[in-house]
């Protein structure tokens, strides 16, 4: 008897042998899918919470979009996805993200402070003010985000000695922060304080050596104090960040135009792939004046123009057409243009003037009030809402400044709806005077 012959296999079993396989791998692919499932919206959460450490709304917002693929209907999604629209200033979409968070049930307690940071970021801080002690002990890991808000506020309000304290006291609890860095060159430079203001940028930078925030702000102090082979640099390592890489190469083609390199100016203008994406006519101002430069006029004169009846308090676009119109020979529109940039120089001259007498009377709002209806239509658009929050916090029912802030709010909410909610907050507050 041959005792080492195998046993016979009946074909229904040898059919189950073969599945088997078969088996297991959809087992194995279904367990691998589930997974998958589970855990691809945690790694697009946690990217979009290290994008919006790194002050980077956009690339969050991406993430967020990712992990939506996912889980449509998260609570946390909801919350991080307002987060990065307060950051972005996009008021509405933060309110909308903030109500389908609550409805999905997030916390209600964080929801509040969010909005008190969203308050607090747009100069509101009458209403949120004595809120932010108690937000700063117990925001723990989040009190970057409170100090961030907070300062933001009181920049508005023109408030620095108050920012650079908060700016100073984030920066020691936060050593390894570049944000506080970051507030502090921007406090300093709009003291112009330039050297105060430049250290403060590269202390950031050192910190962190790929945020394009910090990138931006010291590349433009460089252009603006002429070191411009140094601001090149910076640039060109911002481009490498595609989300910035038109407001870099804008800025590459600006630093080469003054230094007189007109075909690298040029060039570097060449590789801005989205000119529309500057609102406030940066891009065409640049190309229009490195026209000038080239001297093609007429070229100059159509882009000016345009610019001008869109932006018409750019000074330097309305001086810029005043140049191309003289050199074209239309002399009687290049007078008037002239006139314009005068007139609105003498009213900018009187509000430095108005601003020694706020530094003489620090609590007077009148000056302040004046400074910004100045702005408003002569100057800096943010500079002019700025300084009449700053008298408002000093007067809150000021009629003068409720009267200019409702206005402008509901000029620009025309345009852009998320201005819409400024100008409700203003005018209510106007009325409830009445």
């Amino acid at each position: 008897m041959n005792t080492s012959a195998k046993p016979a296999i009946s074909q229904q079993q040898s059919k189950r042998l073969k599945a088997r396989p078969a088996f297991v791998c959809f087992i194995t692919t279904a367990l691998l899918s589930i997974s998958l499932w589970r855990i691809a919206p945690l790694g697009a959460i946690w990217y979009s919470r290290d994008a919006l450490r790194h002050r980077n709304a956009a690339s969050g917002l991406l993430w967020l979009n990712r992990a939506s693929w996912f889980c449509q209907y998260d609570a946390e999604i909801e919350f991080l996805r307002a987060r990065c629209y307060r950051r972005l200033g996009n008021a509405e979409a933060f309110r909308n993200a903030t109500l389908v968070a609550a409805k999905l049930g997030f916390s209600p307690d964080l929801l509040d402070r969010e909005q008190t940071y969203f308050l607090a970021q747009t100069g509101q801080l009458e209403e949120i003010e004595y809120k932010m002690g108690k937000i700063f002990r117990e925001s723990g890991e989040d009190s970057g985000e409170a100090c961030e808000a907070y300062t933001s506020g009181l920049l508005l309000n023109l408030r620095h000695t108050e920012a650079l304290n908060v700016a100073d006291s984030w920066a020691r609890d936060y050593p390894q922060d570049p944000q506080p860095e970051l507030v502090r060159g921007m406090i300093f430079n709009s003291l112009s304080r330039p050297k105060l203001a430049e250290s403060a940028f590269r202390s950031a930078l050192e910190l962190d050596p790929d945020s394009t925030q910090v990138q931006l702000r010291l590349g433009e102090l460089l252009i603006a104090n002429r070191k411009l082979d140094e601001a090149i640099i910076i640039f060109r390592m911002m481009s490498r960040h595609s989300e910035q890489h038109d407001v870099a190469w804008l800025n590459i083609s600006i630093a080469e135009r003054l230094k007189g390199d007109l075909k690298a100016s040029g060039q570097a203008l060449e590789n801005v792939q989205n000119p529309s994406q500057f609102k406030r006519g940066e891009y065409e101002l640049h190309e229009g004046l490195l026209a000038i430069d080239q001297q093609d006029y007429a070229h100059a004169e159509l882009l000016l123009r345009r610019l001008t009846e869109n932006h018409p308090r750019l000074l330097e676009a309305r001086n810029g057409l005043a140049l191309a119109l003289r050199a074209l020979g239309k002399t009687t529109d290049a007078t008037e243009q002239a006139r314009q940039v005068v007139t609105a120089q003498n009213e900018l001259t009187r509000s430095n003037r108005l601003y020694d007498e706020v530094v003489a009377k620090p609590n007077d709002p009148v000056p302040r009030i004046q400074i910004g209806k100045i702005e408003l239509q002569y100057g800096d658009e943010k500079r002019g809402v700025a300084w009449l929050l700053s008298g408002l916090n000093l007067q809150p029912d000021n009629t003068e400044a409720l009267q200019s802030l409702t206005k402008y709010y509901e000029d620009q909410a025309l345009f852009n709806s998320d201005y819409a909610e400024m100008a409700t907050h203003f005018r209510e507050r106007l009325e409830s005077q009445k």
